[in-house]
């Protein structure tokens, strides 16, 4: 049996005032899955409503609820909810609520909710809830949620993407979730656009088999010199496998710059370093990212190209047993 979704939140009636938040979505006893948070109230002249949080899955099986989404706002966006974890023996974390839209000038969007954690002992983590744009001048979009992370058995939560803000400056991707013992790294949320994009969200990590998450991309630039947003970081990997890529970073617009490349993740005991990210197109220059270093019995992980004239990333360090990253190209 399963848990009931949340209900809405309410309509602020005062100007200037905040929505109302949305429900919980009900827990699942034992067989079944989390309910839906409910969605935040909007509000014209204020604070949009906080979306409500998932319930969790059964503790037998069952996956964990969605987060609800967050209310726009006129100054700013309610939050998404965070969604509910996993059932205690098998079971995904739920998706996390998306952030509020904020519609007037220096708005702030907001951020969307956490992913839900897997299951203890088998189940993947959830993914982060997507940023809210913000849509009016100077607007801030929000970050992306971070992921859940993994039980035992199952692989990380990929990062929300970051809300977009064409008028200001765009939210950061948000962090993936780390694996459990046996499994992949989430990837990280890619960054949102704006006149400076956001940052992508770095990778997660593994503890023991399989390979690290790769960054998110960074936001794009927009407008006349829109500059892109920095590449997220490669996932640092366990004892039998690669790093994580580097993110590539966000293209520029006009006169910007494109961003930074992320740097690569870290291998294993057997295992190499991820890739350096790219540097974002641009017209001006932009690094590319560092590649990750091996550990033990790998090879470094190759540098990511410049962008503009900027300078490719350095190759990552050997282990005793493999040969160093190459140098991007510039």
């Amino acid at each position: 049996m399963s848990g009931g979704a949340g209900g809405a939140g309410g309509i602020a009636a005062a100007v200037g005032g905040t929505g109302g938040i949305g429900g919980a979505g009900g827990n699942a006893p034992m067989l079944g899955h989390g309910g839906a948070g409910g969605a935040g109230g909007s509000d014209v002249n204020g604070f949009g409503g906080y979306g409500g949080a998932g319930g969790s899955g059964g503790w037998l099986q069952g996956n964990g609820g969605a987060g609800g989404a967050g209310g726009a706002g006129d100054i700013a966006g309610g939050l998404g909810g965070n969604a509910g974890n996993g059932g205690w023996l098998q079971g995904n974390g739920g998706t996390g609520g998306a952030g509020g839209t904020a519609t007037g000038a220096n708005g702030i969007g907001g951020f969307g909710g956490h992913g839900g954690k897997g299951a203890l002992l088998h189940g993947n983590g959830g993914t982060g809830g997507t940023g809210g744009d913000a849509t009016g001048a100077n607007g801030h979009g929000g970050s992306g949620g971070d992921a859940g992370t993994a039980g035992v058995f199952g692989n990380g939560g990929h990062g929300g993407q970051g809300g977009s803000a064409f008028l200001g400056t765009g939210g950061n991707g948000g962090a993936s979730g780390n694996s459990g013992i046996i499994g992949d790294g989430g990837n990280g949320g890619d960054g949102g656009a704006g006149l400076t994009g956001g940052r992508g969200g770095d990778g997660g990590n593994v503890k023991l088999l399989g390979g690290g998450g790769a960054g998110g991309t960074g936001g794009a630039g927009t407008g006349a010199a829109g500059v892109g947003g920095a590449g997220g970081r490669g996932g640092g990997t366990g004892i039998f496998a690669h790093g994580g890529a580097g993110g590539t970073g966000g293209a520029g617009a006009g006169l910007g710059a494109g961003g930074a490349g992320g740097d690569g993740g870290a291998g294993g005991v057997f295992g190499g370093g991820g890739r350096g990210g790219d540097a974002g197109n641009g017209a001006a220059p932009a690094n590319g990212g560092r590649g990750g270093d091996a550990v033990f019995i790998g090879n470094g992980g190759d540098g990511g190209n410049g962008r503009g004239g900027g300078n490719g990333g350095s190759g990552g360090f050997a282990g005793p047993f493999g040969h160093s990253g190459a140098h991007g190209l510039p």
